[in-house]
C-alpha cells in the first residue's frame, strides 16, 4: 500500500526515534534538576509517546521483517485518539505479552521475584479491556499535557496545570514519570532490543532493582498523589457549564 513504511527504511526509524526519547529524557531531567517541574513532566510524557512508535519499529525489524502497513503508524501519528493510544499502548503491550507467557512461566517469575522481597500479581497483568485503572491513568496524561502546554478556558475559568497543582505534587509527579520512563527505556528497549547488556544475570539484576525501586511504600504512596492530580486535571479540563 502506499504510505507503507519499507522494511529497508525501519532500521533508520528505529533509530532516529531511539535519540528523540533520550533526547526528551535528558531535556526533562534537566528540567527536574532545575526545579521545573512541570516542564519535567510535559518532556517525560513526550517521551512515553514516541515510545508507541518505537516499539512498533522494533518488532517490525526484529521479528515480522516487513513493510510497516501505513495504517499501523498511521495509528500513533493521525488518528482521532492517537494520544490516547500512545500513551496506552505500551502498557497494553506489555500486558499481552506476558498474558501469552505460559502459567508455568509465570509462576516461576513470581516465585523468584517473592525471593527477593517482591510481589507479582498475576491478576493485574490480565488484560480485561483499556478501561482498567493502570489504562485509566494514562489517558490521563493527555489532559496534563493539554493544560502544561496551552491556556485552557473550560467554558467558566481560566485552567493551568500550574494553577490546579502545588509545588510539591508537581515535584512528586514529575519524579514518577520520569523514573517511569527511563526504567522502561532502559529495560525494554536499551538492554533487550539493542543487545547492551549481553549477560541475563546482569539484565535479572537491573530489572530486579528497577522492580524494587518502582515497588518500595514511598514510590506508591507518591503514586497515590500522582493519581490525585490527574484526576483534578481532568476534571478541570473537562468542567464546562452545563
Amino acid at each position: 500500500m502506499n504510505g507503507d513504511i519499507p522494511l529497508s527504511k525501519v532500521h533508520e526509524g528505529y533509530h532516529l526515534h531511539e535519540n528523540l526519547i533520550e533526547s526528551f529524557l535528558k531535556t526533562s531531567e534537566k528540567f527536574f534538576e532545575n526545579e521545573e517541574y512541570t516542564n519535567s513532566i510535559l518532556f517525560s510524557i513526550l517521551a512515553w509517546e514516541e515510545m508507541s512508535k518505537l516499539l512498533l519499529l522494533i518488532e517490525y525489524m526484529k521479528n515480522k521483517w516487513e513493510d510497516i502497513p501505513f495504517n499501523e503508524w498511521k495509528k500513533r501519528t493521525s488518528d482521532k485518539k492517537v494520544h490516547s493510544f500512545k500513551l496506552t499502548d505500551r502498557t497494553l503491550t506489555s500486558k499481552r505479552n506476558l498474558q501469552s507467557k505460559p502459567k508455568e512461566e509465570l509462576e516461576k517469575m513470581k516465585k523468584v521475584f517473592a525471593e527477593h522481597g517482591l510481589y507479582i500479581d498475576l491478576d493485574d497483568i490480565k488484560v480485561k479491556d483499556e478501561d482498567d485503572e493502570g489504562i485509566q491513568t494514562f489517558k490521563k496524561l493527555n489532559e496534563v499535557k493539554k493544560l502544561i502546554m496551552y491556556n485552557h478556558w473550560n467554558g467558566k475559568n481560566w485552567v493551568t496545570f500550574n494553577k490546579i497543582t502545588k509545588n510539591h505534587e508537581r515535584k512528586i509527579t514529575a519524579n514518577i514519570l520520569l523514573e517511569l520512563t527511563k526504567v522502561d527505556f532502559f529495560n525494554m528497549i536499551k538492554i533487550k532490543i539493542s543487545g547492551k547488556i549481553k549477560d541475563p544475570d546482569d539484565f535479572f539484576k537491573i530489572c530486579l532493582e528497577n522492580a524494587r525501586k518502582l515497588s518500595s511504600l514511598n514510590f506508591q504512596i507518591d503514586r497515590e498523589i500522582m493519581r490525585d492530580i490527574l484526576d483534578r486535571t481532568q476534571k478541570a479540563y473537562h468542567n464546562s457549564p452545563t
